[in-house]
């Protein structure tokens, strides 16, 4: 099943020459293009997700689903790896960019994306839990509904051997694209947590704790960031940069920010 979030279904020959399920959400971001398709589902078991810019691996499919079906959990994530090009620049390596968490296979997460992830469509009806759209043109929803979800009783397991290959846009592998993903990032995490929040007085404890979170990364980041240039270590530099970059992000999200990434993306493609 394809969810094409363009309005004037511009993937729609290319999707129905491969012969799959294709719908066209008019409703502009990612969460209403996850709910849509949740929603196209409503007969079905489970539901699983990849980006647009994704390729599995062999045996992707037997791994995540046989490791759904062997836990009984509602939901299983599965590993993304991002190759880098070859020209690409030394300081998106030495920065640690595009790096994920190492898991053991099989542990269990409060967290995860839906780029790689099945979900069980029963406890997800039952749970009554959807992905928030406020969150649809500046990312977080996924972390918002799997920590929703985790919070409710749902588990979610890690699939080790359930693998698919992140195709980046050439474009992306700079530092001044990293920097602003970094942000995004730090913005979404401290908007999600502030979401999640019980009362109005734990929303105030969770804005002053992110904004001093947030601070801290600030002022960390740019003495890594100073040390690396004093000992010319681009590792450092570069680590500094997005540990600032991930704070300052932090400290908006806090003080009601929205970074609306994908907002920018759509008028970049021309759409409504």
């Amino acid at each position: 099943m394809v969810i094409d979030n363009d309005p004037a279904g511009s993937a729609r020959t290319e999707s129905e020459s491969q012969g799959v399920l294709y719908v066209v959400e008019p409703q502009p971001g990612i969460a209403a293009v996850r709910n849509r398709s949740i929603a196209e589902a409503d007969d079905q078991d489970a539901i699983i997700f990849l980006d647009d810019d994704e390729v599995p691996c062999p045996g992707w499919l037997e791994a995540l689903v046989g490791r759904f079906v062997e836990t009984g959990a509602q939901g299983v994530a599965g590993k993304v790896l991002t190759p880098f090009p070859d020209d690409v620049p030394e300081w998106i390596i030495a920065s640690g960019a595009f790096g994920r968490p190492v898991r053991a296979d099989g542990v269990e997460m409060q967290e995860a994306a839906t780029n790689n992830l099945i979900l069980d469509l029963d406890a997800v009806r039952r749970s009554g839990i959807t992905f928030d759209e406020r969150f649809g043109l500046s990312g977080g929803s996924d972390s918002l509904f799997t920590r929703s979800f985790t919070r409710w009783g749902a588990r979610l397991v890690w699939a080790e051997e359930a693998v698919v290959i992140e195709r980046e846009d050439p474009e992306r592998f700079t530092r001044a694209w990293v920097l602003r993903r970094t942000f995004r990032l730090g913005n979404s995490m401290a908007r999600v947590n502030v979401v999640l929040a019980r009362s109005r007085f734990e929303r105030t404890v969770v804005r002053v704790r992110m904004v001093a979170v947030g601070v801290a990364r600030i002022v960390v980041g740019g003495t890594r960031n100073l040390w690396g240039r004093t000992t010319r270590s681009l590792a450092h530099r570069g680590h500094g940069e997005r540990m600032s970059a991930r704070g300052r992000g932090i400290v908006a999200g806090a003080l009601g920010h929205v970074h609306g990434e994908y907002a920018l993306r759509r008028a970049q493609a021309g759409w409504q």
